[in-house]
């Protein structure tokens, strides 16, 4: 859903035309897996229709519309398919052929077990696009580190390619159960250091006490975005956390952190 990612995604696939919205979404299910059904509601479907023939900076604004409470999501095993009206079921030659794509310039890929979450869109016009997280491949300080793969295909018959590869990391924390998710480039000592930094506005901003766990971070091109929300997902809180100039990831203090707002 970052929209750094999305303007890589056009950059790629060109300035118009379904594929440019195809990756958008597969975009916003990198932070949403389990929530697209819902939060893409009549009327962004019908929003999506009309993207599909708009230049790349409409596609860019209705990702960044997209309510952030997704970002709490949690994955599942793939699945075949959803009631999500453009939902494409991914079969094992295609999850096989997209870990060969993956694999092929990730060699490291081979390290880890399978696939955690796989998700498939079907194309506006033909071909389609799928968001596919990976089992963890290595851990080091109680962090795991996964590859997660935004991919796309002309046709039904053309062979899946993923221009987007990047690092996904569960982090541990000991004062929670629930492993941060992490799509920035920013270790350990950093998430600790964000967490103590956005708890306070995150304690005077949350709709409920049940709002306690950080559950992911992920970078923007102004900084990071964060977000809390309770175990079961219902509610949460989105912030947005800027290093001060000169400053360091590791001390709390070096933050500046305000409420996200989508303006």
């Amino acid at each position: 859903m970052t929209v750094r990612l999305v303007r890589r995604v056009c950059h790629v696939y060109g300035p118009t035309g379904a594929a440019t919205l195809q990756a958008a979404v597969a975009v916003f299910f990198s932070y949403a897996p389990d929530f697209g059904s819902k939060l893409l509601s009549d009327r962004r479907v019908e929003e999506a229709r009309i993207v599909t023939r708009c230049p790349c900076s409409i596609a860019l604004a209705l990702v960044a519309a997209s309510p952030l409470s997704a970002v709490t999501a949690v994955e599942e095993p793939p699945i075949p398919s959803s009631d999500f009206e453009f939902a494409l079921e991914l079969k094992q030659s295609d999850l096989n052929a997209i870990r060969m794509d993956v694999l092929q310039r990730f060699p490291i890929l081979a390290a880890s077990p399978g696939i955690k979450f796989a998700r498939g869109e079907r194309g506006f016009l033909s071909g389609g696009s799928a968001h596919v997280v990976f089992f963890p491949h290595s851990e080091t300080r109680g962090v795991k580190n996964a590859l997660q793969a935004h991919c796309l295909r002309d046709t039904a018959e053309s062979q899946w390619s993923c221009p987007i590869v990047e690092t996904r990391r569960y982090v541990e924390l000991d004062t929670q159960d629930y492993e941060v998710r992490v799509v920035a480039d920013i270790d350990l000592d950093g998430v600790l250091a964000l967490k103590e930094a956005t708890n306070p506005l995150m304690l005077a901003t949350r709709p409920s006490p049940s709002v306690d766990t950080l559950m992911v971070i992920f970078a923007v091109e102004s900084g990071y975005i964060v977000g809390w929300g309770s175990e079961d997902e219902r509610e949460t809180v989105t912030l947005q956390a800027r290093l001060r100039d000169g400053g360091h990831a590791a001390n709390a203090g070096d933050w500046n952190v305000s409420v996200f707002r989508r303006d």
